[in-house]
């Protein structure tokens, strides 16, 4: 069923799509995660004018446009299923203006790292690190096909920054897709010179304190499998950078799923490092807006 909104529906997959092939990937993996989550796939097209200097810009034709792109937008999602409900919506806005007005009524909001303006770099596109900042729903950041389709949800863990929203989050999506979950646990920022520590003589004291923070995430995931008993975890802890150890587990999983910042984040609208790794070198990775008590 298609037809074209001006509002997201409650709850629904929202996407945003360019025509472009960079975008086609993300647009895949939305109507995918719209039939797991047995929700409305809603598909945003949006673009600003071009500005022109020195001569003046032709005339466009908007509906043309429009319709193009969102019937090819139909064409790419009908090779996926025909058993889902899909609305449209087209402005000249912003793309991120709309998309994260989009975000307020979204489940998830799933974009592609770059658009038709894209470079084949380890960065991300304006509007897909914009939104990922700032969007209220989690957001779904798509390069390409994940590192294993069939393989476990990744998922990493600070037991010092622990976020229930991201391991929520987590466990449902492995729940939603029959599938594990790897909980990846890194003890970082520490000296990882040996005559450093030495010469410091805190050896002992940051073998305690990791083994502490490794019993700690072992606590954690036993009180999760009480919530959701059907989803087999993996629990893997290793001494080195996070970022590192959840680019490595990601190789074998089908999306990775990181919080938007940890508890020293100096603005909610600021990526953590962390986080910022991940997005940069992991296909799909779901990141989720975490709120922390004061």
């Amino acid at each position: 069923m298609n037809s074209v909104h001006t509002q997201t529906p409650a709850g629904a997959v929202v996407v945003g799509f360019d025509g472009s092939e960079n975008a086609r990937p993300a647009l895949v993996f939305a109507a995918e995660e719209a039939i797991r989550r047995e929700a409305p796939l809603h598909v945003i097209y949006a673009f600003l004018t071009p500005r022109t200097w020195g001569a003046p810009m032709p005339p466009l034709n908007i509906e043309r446009i429009r319709d193009a792109v969102l019937n090819r937008a139909r064409e790419i999602i009908a090779t996926v299923t025909s058993d889902l409900t899909i609305t449209t919506e087209f402005h000249q806005d912003d793309p991120v203006t709309v998309l994260l007005n989009a975000s307020t009524q979204a489940s998830v909001v799933v974009v592609g790292a770059r658009g038709i303006g894209g470079v084949q770099r380890a960065l991300l596109g304006s509007v897909s690190q914009k939104v990922t900042a700032r969007a209220v729903s989690p957001v779904i950041v798509v390069h390409g096909p994940p590192g294993d389709p069939a393989g476990p949800v990744v998922v990493g863990m600070d037991p010092n920054e622990e976020s229930d929203q991201v391991m929520e989050y987590a466990f449902a999506e492995a729940r939603r897709r029959n599938t594990g979950l790897l909980v990846v646990q890194a003890r970082q920022h520490e000296p990882t010179d040996p005559r450093t520590i030495r010469e410091a003589g805190i050896g002992d004291y940051l073998n305690a304190a990791a083994e502490a923070a490794e019993g700690r995430g072992r606590e954690l995931i036993d009180d999760w499998q009480t919530k959701y008993p059907d989803v087999p975890v993996t629990l893997q802890q290793l001494r080195g950078q996070a970022s590192e150890a959840i680019i490595a587990a990601a190789k074998q999983g089908c999306v990775t799923v990181v919080g938007d910042h940890g508890r020293s984040g100096f603005a909610a609208r600021v990526i953590g490092s962390v986080t910022q790794a991940v997005l940069y070198q992991v296909p799909v990775v779901a990141v989720v807006k975490i709120t922390y008590d004061e």
